[in-house]
């Protein structure tokens, strides 16, 4: 799953579970970072 960065706000101050958006329903879900990769974010959803 990717999310964009700008979706957590100050990334470099990032706590190790984010809320984000599933694009394809609009559901708040929460999301476990797992790596950063240049513009990139790429979580787990963990609800």
């Amino acid at each position: 799953m990717l999310v964009e960065k700008e979706q957590f706000g100050h990334s470099e101050n990032f706590i190790p579970t984010y809320i984000a958006t599933r694009q394809t329903i609009g559901e708040i879900v929460n999301v476990k970072l797992t790596s950063i990769n240049n513009d990139h974010m790429i979580g787990t959803v963990v609800n």
